[in-house]
């Protein structure tokens, strides 16, 4: 690590994993800090040892060019590394604070969330130290994940104050928030968020239903986990945004094979879906016809009838093949429009769908019903 830095002129990004020059403070500070420019822009650390001492000590050194810092399953730091960043990298961009359900102590073999580990505390209040002294004015991205001190009122201060420019959002497994953090994202971050994570979290459908409506040009979202989700949250996210990409459900226990149906024909440019865990019984012949769609994920959907199982996990192009070549009934295309106000909508829809499976697959026979 050492000889290398030596040989570099100027580190732009660097990353440290596993305790390699992070293991503790001294090693830090003696071996790798003094090697730094102050040209860096990227700091990634991963299971480091070190303690918020030489958190400070790099953003004193280098935060003044510093736009992405991210500290992966660090358990040694405190809240006082948050509030340093915040204070020290008037660039930044970006900013993550990751401690993953399995972080524990491995050199003494204690367990993860004992309730001692900063991150299990809940009165931390890390996003509200990271915003009182943050010089950052143009935030993108941020990331407290597994923090039980985060709570709605944090998630609303944080809109405030960024609401012009956050894009990423990732509070996955902070356990504490509710429906009134997407709604306050919803609110303040009106059609700006791209990316949002909130999986193991206690949102409802009506949480969602909020944040669609407010933040339609979604791109990616997470909300694996989430118990109390229902088709009715799938079908919102599918109405109201179509231009979708990836999206992350799994192990919410109460979603059929209705929400499926409803992303498919609502989001023709998903590309990942994962349904693992869910009560999915029937895969609708429609994916045939998203031609972005290279990975569907169904694994441990007890329910899951068509296709098998073994052909379920086997990926998206087995799928495929299955309706196709084994299945041939999956040519006979039978669709049927309600009547209506919508009428002329849903019949606009039916066409564009049989654009996509035609142009990929041949279908022998098609029947539209206006009912």
């Amino acid at each position: 690590m050492q000889r290398v830095l030596e040989s570099t002129s100027s580190v732009v990004r660097l990353e440290l994993s596993d305790g390699v020059g992070c293991s503790t403070d001294d090693e830090f500070e003696m071996d790798v800090l003094p090697l730094l420019s102050k040209d860096l822009q990227s700091f990634v650390a991963v299971n480091a040892s070190f303690t918020s001492r030489s958190v400070t000590a790099l953003v004193e050194r280098c935060g003044r060019t510093l736009q992405q810092v991210r500290f992966i399953d660090c358990r040694q730091l405190d809240v006082q590394a948050v509030k340093a960043v915040g204070r020290h990298c008037p660039r930044l961009r970006s900013v993550a604070f990751v401690y993953h359900g399995d972080v524990g102590d491995k050199a003494t073999g204690r367990s993860a969330g004992n309730g001692s580990e900063w991150w299990s505390r809940t009165d931390s209040q890390v996003v509200a130290a990271l915003v009182n002294v943050a010089g950052a004015a143009e935030l993108n991205s941020v990331s407290f994940v597994g923090f039980q001190s985060v709570c709605d009122i944090e998630v609303t201060y944080l809109a405030d104050c960024y609401c012009a420019t956050l894009r990423r959002v990732d509070l996955s497994s902070c356990r504490s928030l509710t429906d009134s953090a997407l709604g306050a994202l919803a609110e303040r971050c009106l059609n700006r968020l791209r990316e949002l994570a909130f999986a193991a979290t206690r949102v409802t459908d009506a949480g969602v239903a909020a944040l669609v409506a407010g933040c339609p040009r979604l791109q990616r979202i997470d909300l694996a986990d989430c118990s109390a989700l229902t088709d009715a949250a799938a079908q919102s996210l599918a109405s109201c945004c179509s231009k979708l990409e990836r999206v992350s459900l799994k192990r919410c226990h109460q979603l059929t094979s209705a929400a499926l149906d409803a992303l498919v024909r609502h989001c023709p440019q998903i590309q990942t879906l994962d349904l693992s865990g869910t009560s999915v019984d029937v895969v609708t012949p429609l994916v045939l016809g998203l031609a972005r769609l290279h990975q569907l994920v169904l694994d441990d959907c007890t329910s899951l009838v068509s296709p098998p199982p073994d052909v379920a996990s086997a990926g998206i192009a087995a799928i495929r093949d299955y309706y196709v070549d084994y299945n041939p009934s999956c040519r006979f295309l039978h669709l049927s429009c309600d009547t209506g106000v919508n009428n002329a909508i849903e019949v606009n829809n039916v066409i564009v769908l049989l654009h996509q499976i035609s142009s990929a697959y041949i279908l022998h026979t098609v029947i539209i019903k206006i009912c």
